[in-house]
């Protein structure tokens, strides 16, 4: 049973027409005006909030470095909880890449999620505000 359940979220996650606040990229273009593979190219990034819990997806293509992308909770007071953790493989493949991040456990109280890639330096790969009177997510402007 629980296996059915993760296979239904993993089918709700893998449908863009689902997600909310979705950006894409044409993944067929992964090469550059001179021919070179593009590194480190975003396809997209999308969330959901469906029963209490919030999905998010990122899309990339030709990872260049092994490292992890990390998303966790960063709350106004300055404290940091993790959310999700997931483990990033070098590779020149030129076909899309998908990671899922799921919180099972959303605080009651404002915060904003952050995703960062973390291999040789740590960026930021996107972040949203969580605004706990509305229960609803947005991408921070």
């Amino acid at each position: 049973m629980k296996n059915t359940i993760i296979i239904l979220a993993l089918l709700f996650i893998n449908s863009p027409a689902l997600f909310a606040g979705s950006s894409s990229v044409d993944p067929s273009n992964s090469f550059g005006d001179t021919g070179t593979i593009k590194r480190d190219s975003m396809v997209d990034i999308s969330y959901k909030m469906i029963n209490n819990k919030v999905y998010f997806k990122l899309t990339m293509i030709n990872e260049s470095k092994d490292g992890f992308y990390s998303m966790v909770r960063e709350f106004g007071d300055g404290r940091f909880e993790s959310v999700d953790i997931r483990k990033i493989n070098a590779n020149m493949i030129s076909i899309p890449l998908l990671y899922c991040f799921v919180d099972e456990e959303i605080p009651s109280e404002d915060f904003k999620y952050v995703l960062r890639r973390i291999s040789d330096e740590v960026t930021e790969v996107s972040r949203w505000d969580y605004c706990s009177t509305n229960y609803e997510i947005c991408p921070v402007e």
